[in-house]
């Protein structure tokens, strides 16, 4: 019997990390190379070898090189920044009055400016580049104007904190995407070798929205960051099966158990989930002893 349910709590022991919630204020998502990733991405840790790395494509690693490309051209695209159209801060106003305490400077600025990138890209010979580009200038322009932004500021400070982030995006939109274009070859070639590097570890690769996440070392905290600034629960492992010496789950994915394992057939598992729950219980009377 010891044999049976080893195992099959190391294979769950995948599972659990991927549950696990973070305190709302861990929004930070510096662990996760500081993707731009939306309200509504949908995230996934793929661990089967084979399935994560057909995954490592260049389209997938343009989400990361975005990022990493905007930061290099950064110094070499200075413009002449323009004053804020007025009907920016008034639209901002209008939709921070209502709920003030709760209102997103970033949030509001990226919306802003993201929602005009798929009709500056329609016409670009590589759509998805140029809106990955284009959608990285926003998040770090935005950025970089919201946090100059004091959290105790008003609606006013903090629109125009927004505004100034989204036309400063404007300005310098064409240099980025034009400079980003440049270094995507060299950079999705390098981050896409790095995927599937990854993809080759135990803890398998994560992807948000078909996208590489390079998380450079810092899976688990990359996935708690996400689940706390989507609030989301990164997919990954729902239930795991013991074969042979490998473990599968119902969810995409498998990994290796180690060792020999006796095969987990259906009529065990309500044994074996019992277990589970009285692991707990185990613990502290062994401790007591």
């Amino acid at each position: 019997m010891r044999k049976l349910i080893t195992p099959f709590l190391a294979s769950l022991a995948l599972a659990i990390p991927m549950l696990a919630t973070s305190p709302a204020s861990a929004a930070d998502l510096s662990s996760c190379g500081n993707i731009n990733v939306s309200a509504n991405a949908q995230c996934e840790l793929v661990v089967d070898v084979d399935a994560c790395k057909a995954k490592c494509t260049p389209i997938s690693a343009e989400m990361s090189c975005s990022v990493e490309a905007y930061g290099s051209c950064d110094g070499e695209c200075q413009a002449t920044l323009p004053s804020c159209d007025v009907s920016c801060n008034g639209t901002c106003e209008g939709s921070c009055t209502g709920n003030p305490g709760s209102f997103d400077c970033q949030a509001n600025c990226q919306g802003t400016c993201e929602g005009d990138c798929s009709g500056k890209c329609a016409s670009d010979a590589n759509k998805s580049e140029c809106e990955a580009s284009c959608k990285a200038t926003c998040q770090g322009e935005c950025k970089a104007s919201c946090e100059a932004t004091p959290p105790s500021a008003d609606c006013k400070g903090k629109c125009e904190g927004s505004c100034k982030g989204s036309c400063n995006a404007e300005a310098r939109m064409d240099c980025q995407v034009d400079c980003q274009g440049k270094l995507m070859g060299e950079c999705k070639g390098k981050i896409e070798g790095g995927c599937e590097v990854q993809c080759s570890k135990p803890d398998g690769a994560l992807f948000c929205n078909g996208s590489y996440v390079d998380a450079g070392g810092n899976l688990e905290s990359c996935m708690n960051a996400l689940e706390a600034a989507l609030n989301i629960k990164v997919s990954g492992h729902a239930s795991a099966d013991c074969e042979g010496n490998s473990c599968s789950a119902e969810a995409e994915g498998s990994a290796s158990c180690g060792g020999h394992v006796a095969p987990v057939t259906h009529n065990e598992w309500p044994m074996a989930l019992g277990l589970l729950g009285a692991l707990g219980i185990f613990t502290a009377v062994r401790r007591r002893k």
